[in-house]
């Protein structure tokens, strides 16, 4: 943001209790004054404010200083954590693998009963977020502070996630939730696995049914693709993926989730439809399944969910290798597998 100056005039009457303007590099934190006719904040590293500036609500000449009522500092603490109990746009951290956990919650969060799944587990306090994970006998509690969200979004979208802080919180609940569960006898195995040399606390590595089961208590089925050697060539049959693809399309698609993952070492590049644009699949990586047509399939890819990339039904088919499905209709948590 650097020396860039904002001039905000007459905001006194739109409502708001704090303003929140942050990038990967600085931000702006601004909780309003007892005197709603003063507009207060500063821009630049938030430890060592670099450009405080001081406005009225009326007119944008700066005032003095001495005019500026006090402010409990303890009423405003980490008041820049914006909890609003909703999934809003992310990007997945720059040195966390877990594009199973964020996948797996961008595609609850595209369905109306994923919503609603997703609304019924953030339960919003003063000061800290409690998660009500799991479902029937398997509930589970975690409760995260702002400030542990507020710590963990200082890492600048490196060990987290950026653009939510609901998001955050989700991540934060479940590396907690694994350290809890990980000497429970009753946890199935899956959820339980961290990878080598790992903590066993670690989101760094996981899989769509790991996620949906802690998320939602829910079970998924995992759809596969077969290799097959014709002539002396090893073939994609997507016979596995045709019969996810007709589960997802033949059901309510209020409560139909999916995602999709090649295999290690398997990559392609594929033409998003929307832009016209190449974009690469990365291997061993989870795309969350938004919508599927007769023609086309529609993605979103963790690394920035609000982006959207449409690629023809065949692509689909012939590209990715493994689909995880689950319908959260149903309340079983009973894995399956569907190769």
């Amino acid at each position: 943001m650097g020396n860039n100056l904002f001039a905000l005039k007459d905001i006194s009457n739109m409502g708001f209790k704090k303003i929140n303007l942050y990038d990967n590099s600085s931000y702006m934190q601004n909780p309003m004054p007892k005197n709603d006719n003063i507009f207060s904040g500063y821009i630049g590293n938030h430890d060592e404010p670099s450009d405080s500036f001081h406005f009225s609500a009326d007119e944008t000449n700066p005032i003095k200083k001495a005019e500026l009522p006090e402010i409990d500092n303890a009423n405003v603490k980490n008041s820049y954590v914006n909890k609003n109990g909703k999934i809003e746009a992310t990007s997945q951290g720059d040195e966390k693998g877990d594009c199973w956990l964020l996948s797996a919650i961008n595609s609850l969060n595209a369905t109306p009963k994923g919503r609603e799944i997703l609304s019924n587990m953030i339960d919003i306090q003063d000061g800290s977020t409690t998660l009500h994970f799991g479902a029937n006998g398997n509930k589970i509690d975690i409760t995260v502070t702002d400030e542990e969200v507020a710590k963990a979004r200082d890492t600048q979208g490196k060990k987290y996630s950026s653009g939510d802080d609901d998001m955050i919180a989700i991540e934060i609940g479940v590396e907690k939730y694994l350290e809890k569960v990980a000497y429970n006898d009753t946890t199935p195995s899956y959820v339980k696995d961290i990878p080598e040399g790992s903590d066993k606390s670690s989101i760094d590595s996981g899989n769509f049914e790991k996620a949906i089961y802690i998320l939602a208590g829910k079970a998924g089925t995992v759809f596969k693709t077969n290799s097959i050697i014709k002539d002396g060539k090893t073939l994609h049959d997507v016979n596995g993926i045709e019969e996810a693809i007709k589960l997802y399309t033949s059901s309510n698609s209020d409560s139909q989730i999916m995602n999709a993952s090649v295999s290690k070492g398997k990559t392609a590049n594929l033409t998003d439809l929307n832009s016209g644009s190449s974009f690469k699949v990365e291997d061993g990586h989870q795309y969350s399944v938004k919508s599927i047509s007769d023609n086309t399939v529609t993605l979103t890819n963790p690394w920035d969910s609000e982006k959207e990339l449409t690629i023809s039904l065949d692509d689909f088919k012939n590209t990715f290798t493994q689909i995880e499905y689950a319908d959260l209709n149903n309340d079983s948590d009973s894995r399956n597998y569907n190769n």
